[in-house]
């Protein structure tokens, strides 16, 4: 073959196939990005950034605006954005009405008869009460709906996740009140959790107290009830204190076909309940897209943006509102995006808010947009588009995303120094039947799950036994009839001189585990006691000792037990004289009858690997004399 030819004909094929052009191509315009106008009027977002920078506090930003809002376009990027610097929180509010699919959005579960309730250019009037005007109603007694949360993905069975570090959400259910209204219960787990009465003498909006749980049920429907949504954020607590410091939320008011009417005529009523319920650091308006398809009269928008903006600024006072500017759309009339582009400036501008024209950035009908698949549908924004312009707008907000000062989640933090320390009193002899009151007076230890105490422990040695008074609030014993499936106590116990055995590889046994057990009816009041010990493995193997102790155990309204126990200190690698050792509690309970049980922990501050399999998860208890 002649490559010398071969050549040339590929080089002249080259340019036919690439259609080269007679003439020089014409240049690309500049690309620039409209700057924040009166950007100082947004202090509360510098303020708020600065907090969460710190660790002082979650961010929270409300966007208020269409199907774009209400959709996983540009709220769900910056959400992820910024909780990508922050932490991830939750969803914060989030609509039980038929809303679009949120990424990550909690699993919705309805049984019975429910009525959603959307206004559309044909659809029914809406009661202005629903902020982001979806919502579900229902008077059918049968009805309920379920709502549980996703940690990390439904590909990870019961959330072992979530459930090791007691990952939980803060949750407030917000409802219509009325005086045709009827009641509804909150359910977590198994277990009815309070009961809400909707009645009032004149209709309105409300915001239940907050409740931790990984989900929730609504049930018990009597009369006509409505629903609004709620508004939910991952919390952890470690020892009854909340242990996550910062993090982001970012609540999405939004529905399709939205438009600035339908947000300035909800009542003051609502404004005042949602926003003292949220109190945001930024509220964003993006709203217009929808007045200039169907209606298109500009003083009409300019008349109800104002008054959205003056009932935000009485009922979330501080607040710096960001008035942003809708670009044309494939159905947008010609000219008329700019028209409406002008009004918002001019309406921000008058009344004390900043100002970001969005129409500017994207140019006329947003064509170049949708080739690049910016757009589903040369209307909606998709992701990648939405990610595009929250990216540019969070700069010209002055907020650096590549600034390791807004990571504060990188950082290390700060580990408690020293193992705790507790100290018991020696006592005389004790018998079962005053062992609680000779320990009334000690201090007791609690153990916890999340916010709530679980038990009571109070502790002494008595002559040659450890003297263990114990209240546990498990309601899954409830009720005299109701069996204790699943609930129970172990105490570890292990003598300090002995703990670098404690750990793999070494020789043990060394620890002594006690185990009580609820297994009997709680009119019968019995328990199966047991002993373990562990091996070099931290394998739980058999001992030869039975329980043979005195001890009991007896039933407590409304719900939990009592045991009271006198354990020799020999069975415990323990002596007369001896004046320290090492303890661990942990308490199994359940939120109510059939529900799951959590493992929760006296001492542990981290991840929950089994009592001494790291030795700092326990007490130095000191005995006095």
């Amino acid at each position: 073959m002649n490559t010398r030819k071969s050549s040339g004909f590929a080089f002249v094929l080259m340019l036919a196939l690439s259609g080269a052009p007679s003439s020089p191509a014409r240049a690309a315009e500049p690309v620039t990005v409209p700057p924040v106008e009166n950007l100082d009027r947004l202090g509360s977002w510098t303020k708020g950034v600065a907090a969460a920078d710190a660790g002082q506090k979650v961010l929270q930003v409300v966007c208020i605006g269409d199907s774009n809002t209400e959709g996983p376009a540009y709220v769900g990027e910056l959400r992820r954005i910024l909780q990508g610097c922050y932490g991830e929180r939750g969803l914060g509010y989030y609509s039980l009405g038929d809303r679009a699919a949120v990424p990550e959005s909690p699993k919705i579960e309805r049984k019975g008869t429910w009525e959603f309730l959307r206004d559309a250019p044909k659809g029914p009037p809406p009661p202005h009460f629903a902020l982001d005007g979806i919502w579900c109603q229902t008077a059918d007694t049968q009805a309920e709906v379920a709502v549980e949360f996703v940690f990390g993905g439904w590909d990870k069975p019961d959330y072992h996740l979530a459930r090791a570090y007691n990952i939980q959400q803060r949750i407030r259910i917000h409802y219509e009140v009325g005086p045709d209204l009827g009641s509804f219960a909150i359910f977590v787990g198994p277990a009815e959790l309070r009961r809400i009465d909707c009645k009032a003498e004149q209709a309105g909006y409300a915001v239940t107290d907050a409740f931790l749980g990984d989900g929730f049920r609504i049930a018990g429907v009597q009369g006509k009830v409505v629903l609004f949504g709620f508004d939910a954020e991952r919390v952890y607590y470690s020892h009854g204190q909340p242990a996550l410091a910062g993090g982001v939320l970012v609540h999405a008011l939004g529905k399709s076909w939205g438009r600035t009417e339908e947000p300035a005529t909800v009542e003051d009523d609502t404004y005042a309940k949602f926003f003292a319920a949220i109190h945001p650091d930024l509220i964003t308006i993006l709203l217009g897209t929808n007045d200039q398809h169907n209606d298109g009269r500009i003083q009409s928008y300019h008349d109800w943006l104002t008054t959205i903006i003056h009932k935000l600024q009485k009922y979330s006072p501080g607040t710096g509102i960001l008035v942003i500017a809708c670009p044309e759309a494939g159905q947008t009339k010609e000219g008329l995006a700019v028209q409406f582009r002008d009004t918002a400036r001019a309406v921000a501008a008058a009344n004390g808010c900043a100002f970001w024209s969005l129409q500017d950035l994207i140019g006329p009908r947003s064509a170049n947009w949708a080739r690049q698949g910016f757009f589903q549908d040369g209307l909606h924004y998709n992701a990648i588009g939405g990610g595009l312009w929250v990216r540019m707008l969070l700069r010209q907000l002055g907020f650096d995303i590549n600034d390791l000062k807004h990571y504060p989640s990188l950082q290390s933090a700060t580990v408690a120094a020293g193992r705790p320390q507790l100290a018991v009193r020696r006592l005389g002899t004790l018998t079962l039947d005053k062992l609680a009151g000779a320990l009334s007076n000690e201090a007791p230890e609690i153990v916890w799950l999340n916010q709530d105490k679980v038990a009571e422990l109070r502790l002494a040695v008595a002559g040659d036994a450890l003297a263990v008074h114990l209240r546990v609030a498990d309601r899954q014993c409830t009720g005299p009839q109701e069996k204790w499936t699943g609930g129970g106590t172990d105490l570890y116990i292990a003598n300090p001189t002995n703990v670098a055995r404690v750990m793999h590889n070494q020789e043990g046994p060394v620890v002594r585990q006690v185990v009580f057990r609820v297994v009997k009816p709680k009119d019968e009041a019995q328990v199966m006691v047991k002993q373990y010990t562990m091996d070099e493995k931290n394998v739980v193997i058999p001992w030869e000792a039975k329980g043979d102790f005195p001890y009991s155990l007896t039933p407590i309204e409304p719900y939990g037990y009592e045991i009271k126990a006198l354990i020799p200190l020999s069975q415990l690698v323990l002596t007369k004289d001896s004046k320290e050792f090492l303890l661990e509690c942990a308490v199994s309970a359940a939120a109510g009858p059939g529900a799951k049980s959590t493992f929760n922990r006296l001492f542990a501050t981290k991840g929950d690997a089994g009592a001494f399999r790291d030795a700092s998860l326990s007490a130095l208890v000191k005995i006095s004399p």
